[in-house]
This record gives structure tokens, C-alpha cells and sequence, in this order.
């Protein structure tokens, strides 16, 4: 290797102050004397140094190429905010045979070593800095299945701020001299049949061992695949390339061991009776106007961190007063707590869970059903059944149509109306927006009440309405500039913490415009109120009032899951002893049902009774009658149909041929995947009468 260097004394010096100022710039940046110094170093070496490396036999190309792959995984693997401690040789190893194959393809396809090290050192560093923002937004990686979501995410990443960890700082403060070295030196050229031809064929060669080895049973059995997704854990036990591959080969939802329609078939009747399945008759008789809100990150962190065993969150005023002030007890009233499968984001994943009585418990957690199992032959949710008893129906969003695919999805359930955020910033009616119908640069959930309100005075008074609405003041990014904190935590100055209990705050106030409505409406309503899933902040926030940090279980990890819910009507329901406490969103729809008197479908049934013996049941597992949690990975030592197995049960019942969590999974894998067998008479409403025509909405807003 030909090496040159700097030989005048200004270009020295220059280089000399730009090294010591970029120590000290990564030392204020927090990443440590050592690092700082061997940044600065590596930078100096790679202005001051010019070097040409010779043309080389291929094999020594190999070689060379391994080598870098092995920097690259190492850097790549501290930009997401990890480290190497936890990961095995052999893990250590397939991560690198990932870069080492995409180096070596690319560079037989161009021809240069030099432009495949550029193309996939750059690709990987802004992959593993975007999976460290990601994270910091949903508490989990970025997955192959992400892609789908891609416009989405970017439409709401705008409000949040991110943090760089110390790891991910010292990873890119070692990347640029690495990358001006790459850049203002030769290579050799990757030429000739022999080094091209040997170069693809060890290139496809590694990632098909790679591929291999994570998609079969067998090959995660054998590398010790680490299968939990809090934060960067995949990145810490298995290498951020092996998960980002693995991700590709995870399906939506398993088909479940042993599965056969027959089987399937069997089990339902066994807990539902040969006729569940048979056409309904749909009764003649009034029936109330039902408005559901999903509150946009509606929590109570003050519940949940005592509900953890700590304290909670000493605030100098409640930010939750008027919720609170609703009674449980109440005849009118039904109040509690459900666990949802998400955390500070993906949204719509409560949105599924609730309309369709899915559970995201048999679904990959890292997935989107809306855009990644959804179709309109297999859309089944409550929706149709509102439709079918002659309710007008629309669902309404104040943001962007395409966000999680909600204008093809909410087509797919059968809304008659969909509202959504329009480009000339007018939402329901032609009135653009104001100002004051603004909080955090999103609509506001009073205005989104008032638009309610005005659609339920437009309707025709001979159809009910359904109105199912998705708030959205309260997004993530609780970084407002000149915020107007009026809940503050008298122990803490976190500001994120304290904007969001203040938009909290506001969210409570904005309530009661709707709930003061519908007290003195002439028409019977009943609204359902839940939040979809807890905020993201700090970590600190968490250790601190949950005590969570990177090692505590899924079972602790699941306070963060709590949110609260109400169901309140302006009649009464009657003395209701069993509806409340804890339970899921997904029993929360099959349960309104109950309460307004409409027949559920099949499947909606066969939820209702899984209830009965799992009471909670999300996307990490389930609680048993006892409140025992079960871990979702415990969902395999079901798949014996046998009811003389000794595998454990959540309910050792002799009478049934297979445990109900285990028949949830199968009715929902063949709801959502099998639509060669799928027993579409189970998950729609069959009816021989019709209770009241469909008259629709008076409605001037409609387009």
C-alpha cells in the first residue's frame, strides 16, 4: 500500500486545530475523554493521509472486504444505541456475513470496492441512526414490514425532538473520518470474471446461510434468537442486521401448529353450538346513537405508576379532574382500565382491536394490520353490524386520509362517511380551520367534539348514527416552544412530562363539551372514551415513577400498557357489577354490543367467552381469572389438541378439545389469512330481516 501524507505546515496546522476542535466537540457531545480523543484522531489521520491501496488477488479482496464489514457492524451497532457485550460469537459473525454480502454483490455489480464501501457504510449508519429515533417514538426497532408505514411515520415524526444516546454519538463521531478516508483514497478495482463471478456468488452465498438460519424454527433455535422487542434488545442480544433480516421473514400472523378448518371447525361448535353460525333476526325497536372516541394518547400515568408499585406522579392539580369525577358506581357509568398492544405509537393497531374484536396477541407486535393483513375480504368489524341495524355510519380523523390507510381501511368496514383532515385545512364542513380550534399544531379535541355534535344535529331522526373518532391533539413530540404548562410534577421539572400532562389537562377540559351535549339530548347516546396508548417520554420518566429500565420483564414492562376507558350513557344501563375494572380493547366492542341489545356475529361471541377465562389478553400475553400473566411466547405449548395433553392450559377444562386462547388464535389466523377456508358465515352478520331503513344523514357537510 502506497502511503502519503501532508507535507506543508498550514494544511498540518489547519488539520491539526480541525482534530482538536472535533475532540472537543464530541466531548461536549457527552461521549467521554477516551472516545473524544480517538475521534479525533481517526479524523486527523484521515485529513493528514493519502493512501493507495494496490491491486490486490481476489481472495486478499475478500479479505479486505470482511475486514471493513466487521468495522461496519461495529459502528453500525453503537449508532443504534447498543453495544457488543450481549451478542454471541456466532451472532457476531452473521451480522457481519450480512454486510460482508452486500458489499461484495454491489461491488461485482459496479465494479469498485471503493463506491460498495461508500454505498453501504452510509446506508447502514442513517439506518441505524433512524432505528435509534425510532425507537424513541415506539419503544421498539425498525422492521422490514416499516417500509409500508414509511409516509406515515414521517407525517408525524415532525413533533417530536430526538436525543442522541452517548453510544449512538462516539458511533458517529468514529463514522465521518471513516468516511472521508473512504472518499480521499484508492481502492482497486473489483474486475474480472473470476473476482466478480466468486464475489457474487460468496456475497448471495452468506446471506442465504444468514436467511436461512432466522426464518426456519430450527436456525433460531440454533443461533439463541433473541425474540423480545423492548427498545433496543433486539439490537443487544442478536445484532441490529440479524433482526432487521429476520424482520423480513416474520409473517403478519403465524398459521398456528396443527391447523385444519375441520379442527377449527369443531372447536367453535364445541364452545359455541353447531347453529352459532346461523342467520339472525334483527328485531324492530329504538335503538341509541353510539359515539366512540379514541383519545390520542389518553393515559393516566398517575395510575399507572401506582398500579406498578410505586407512588405515582404528585402533580399540583389533577390533570384528569373531570374524567375522575365520573362515577363506576353510577347507573349510567361503566369505567375501567384496559391493556392496549401499543405504545407510543401505531395507533391504528387500537383502532383494530376495537372494531374488529381482533387481538394483536396472535399478530406479529412489530406489524400494522392495517397495512400489512387488511383487504376488503377479510375487513370484518363492528361496523357492518351498526350498518346492518340501520345506523349511519362514519368514522373521522383530523389528519391526513392516507395515515395508516385509514380512507381504504374505513372503506373496507363499510363507514357510510369518512371525515378526514383536508389539504385546505378544513375538517367535516367547508369552514377552515382557526386558531383557536388549534392546540399544539393539531385540531383540537374540542373541535372535533363540536363536529360530532354538529353531525348528530344533521342526522335524519328516523336512523341512529355511529360515529367512531380518532382525536389527535395530544400526538407525541412534547417539545412546544413557549408551552403553557398548567400541570406541572412537583417532584420533577421534566418538561416533556409536564407538557403532556398539560395537554392531558386540556383534553379532560375539552371533554365535557361533549359530555355536557349529550346530557340534555333528546335522543338516547351512548359514548364509549378510551385513550390508545401511553406517551412516549423520557426513560427517566419511566425508571423513575415505574421503576422500568432495559432489564425489567415483560410482565413489569406491561404498566406502560394501561389506559383508561368509559362507557357512559345519558339514560341508564342498569346495575352492570361485571363490566368494569380491567380488560383489553379488544372485549370492549363485543361488549358494547351487549349493552345496546344488537346480535353479535359468531366470532364477536366466541370473544365474549375467551373473555370469561382471559380477562386481558395483548399483544405480549394474557391474564388468567387468578390475574396470573402469561407470556404470548407461551402461545406454542398450546398447539396440542389433545385435551389429554399435559401441556399447560390457562383453564384445565377436560370438556374441550382446545383451550379458547388457542381457539382465538386460530379463528382470527383464519379470518385474517386463510381466505381459501375462510369461514366468512362466523365473522359476518346473518340476518333474515331488516330492523328499520336506512334513511341516512341530513347532512349539508357531506361531499
Amino acid at each position: 500500500m502506497k502511503l502519503n501524507h501532508i507535507e506543508s505546515a498550514r494544511p498540518i496546522f489547519i488539520t491539526a486545530f480541525s482534530a482538536i476542535l472535533y475532540a472537543i466537540l464530541a466531548f461536549v457531545s457527552g461521549i467521554g475523554l477516551i472516545m473524544s480523543v480517538i475521534s479525533a484522531v481517526l479524523l486527523f489521520c484521515a485529513l493528514f493521509f493519502r493512501f493507495r491501496v494496490p491491486d490486490m488477488p481476489w481472495w486478499a479482496k475478500q479479505l479486505m472486504i470482511l475486514g471493513f464489514s466487521i468495522l461496519t457492524f461495529c459502528i453500525v451497532q453503537f449508532a443504534v444505541g447498543a453495544h457488543l457485550a450481549r451478542i454471541t460469537v456466532l451472532k457476531f459473525i452473521l451480522n457481519v456475513l450480512i454486510v460482508y454480502g452486500l458489499i461484495v454483490i454491489i461491488a461485482a455489480i459496479s465494479k469498485s470496492i471503493k463506491a460498495a464501501f461508500i454505498s453501504v457504510f452510509v446506508f447502514s449508519i442513517l439506518l441505524a441512526v433512524t432505528d435509534h429515533f425510532v425507537v424513541q417514538t415506539r419503544s421498539y426497532e425498525i422492521q422490514f414490514s416499516d417500509i409500508k408505514s414509511i409516509s406515515t411515520a414521517m407525517s408525524v415524526a415532525g413533533g417530536y425532538t430526538f436525543t442522541v444516546s452517548n453510544y449512538c454519538a462516539g458511533a458517529l463521531f468514529a463514522a465521518l473520518p471513516v468516511l472521508l478516508a473512504l472518499i480521499f483514497n484508492k481502492f482497486p478495482k473489483f474486475e474480472g470474471m473470476l473476482p466478480r463471478t466468486t464475489g457474487t456468488v460468496c456475497g448471495a452465498l452468506s446471506m442465504a446461510i444468514v436467511m436461512i438460519l432466522v426464518s426456519t424454527s430450527f436456525g433460531s433455535t440454533l443461533i439463541s434468537y433473541h425474540v423480545q422487542y423492548w427498545k433496543y434488545r433486539t439490537s443487544e442480544y442478536n445484532g441490529f442486521f440479524l433482526g432487521l433480516l429476520k424482520s423480513i421473514t416474520a409473517t403478519p400472523i403465524r398459521m398456528p401448529d396443527g391447523y385444519t378448518v375441520d379442527t377449527l371447525i369443531s372447536g367453535l361448535e364445541d364452545v359455541l353450538g353447531e347453529n352459532a353460525a346461523a342467520e339472525q333476526e334483527i328485531e324492530n325497536k329504538d335503538l341509541p346513537n353510539v359515539i366512540v372516541v379514541m383519545n390520542e394518547t389518553f393515559s393516566d400515568l398517575n395510575y399507572a405508576s401506582l398500579l406498578s408499585g410505586h407512588d405515582g406522579i404528585p402533580t399540583n392539580i389533577d390533570p384528569l379532574e373531570y374524567f375522575n369525577s365520573f362515577n363506576d358506581g353510577d347507573d349510567n357509568v361503566i369505567k375501567g382500565y384496559a391493556y392496549a398492544s401499543i405504545f407510543g405509537g401505531n395507533t391504528a393497531n387500537s383502532e383494530f382491536e376495537f372494531l374488529t374484536g381482533n387481538s394483536m396477541a396472535f399478530i406479529q407486535s412489530t406489524m400494522v394490520p392495517y397495512n400489512n393483513l387488511l383487504s376488503k375480504d377479510n375487513a370484518f368489524s363492528i361496523v357492518d353490524i351498526f350498518n346492518k341495524y340501520g345506523y349511519y355510519t362514519v368514522g373521522m380523523h383530523p389528519e391526513d386520509k392516507t395515515n395508516w390507510s385509514r380512507e381504504k381501511i374505513y372503506s373496507y368496514f363499510g363507514f357510510d362517511e369518512q371525515y378526514f383532515l383536508r389539504d385546505n385545512n378544513t375538517f367535516v364542513d367547508d369552514k377552515e380551520l382557526t386558531e383557536e380550534q388549534m392546540f399544539r399544531g393539531h385540531v383540537s379535541d374540542k373541535t372535533v367534539y363540536e363536529k360530532i355534535i354538529s353531525l348528530y344535529e344533521n342526522k335524519s331522526e328516523e336512523s341512529p348514527c355511529f360515529i367512531f373518532a380518532v382525536t389527535m391533539q395530544n400526538h407525541g413530540g412534547y417539545n412546544t416552544s413557549d408551552f403553557d404548562y398548567t400541570v406541572k410534577a412537583t417532584d420533577n421539572n421534566n418538561s416533556k412530562l409536564n407538557e403532556y400532562l398539560s395537554s392531558i389537562k386540556k383534553s379532560d377540559d375539552d371533554l365535557k363539551t361533549l359530555f355536557d351535549y349529550f346530557s340534555n339530548a333528546d335522543e338516547e347516546t351512548i359514548i364509549v372514551f378510551y385513550g390508545d396508548h401511553q406517551p412516549s417520554l423520557n426513560d427517566n420518566v419511566y425508571s423513575t415513577y415505574f421503576g422500568l429500565d432495559g432489564d425489567s420483564s415483560t410482565e413489569e414492562n406491561m404498566t406502560k400498557y394501561v389506559i383508561p376507558y368509559m362507557m357512559w350513557t345519558n339514560t341508564s344501563f342498569g346495575k352492570n357489577d361485571t363490566e368494569g375494572s380491567f380488560t383489553s380493547l379488544n372485549y370492549l366492542s363485543p361488549r358494547l354490543l351487549d349493552i345496546i341489545g344488537l346480535n353479535k356475529t359468531a366470532y364477536l361471541s366466541l370473544v365474549r367467552q375467551v373473555e370469561k377465562e382471559a380477562p386481558i389478553i395483548n399483544a405480549f400475553g394474557w391474564w388468567d381469572n387468578d390475574m396470573n400473566f402469561h407470556s404470548i411466547d407461551t402461545i406454542e405449548s398450546f398447539n396440542k389438541i389433545d385435551s389429554s395433553s399435559e401441556s399447560p392450559t390457562p383453564d384445565e377444562d377436560a370438556g374441550r378439545q382446545m383451550p379458547i386462547v388457542m381457539l382465538y388464535y386460530w379463528t382470527e389466523y383464519n379470518m385474517l389469512r386463510d381466505g381459501k377456508n375462510r369461514l366468512n358465515e362466523y365473522y359476518a352478520l346473518n340476518y333474515y330481516s331488516s330492523s328499520q331503513k336506512k334513511n341516512g344523514l341530513n347532512n349539508p357537510f357531506s361531499e
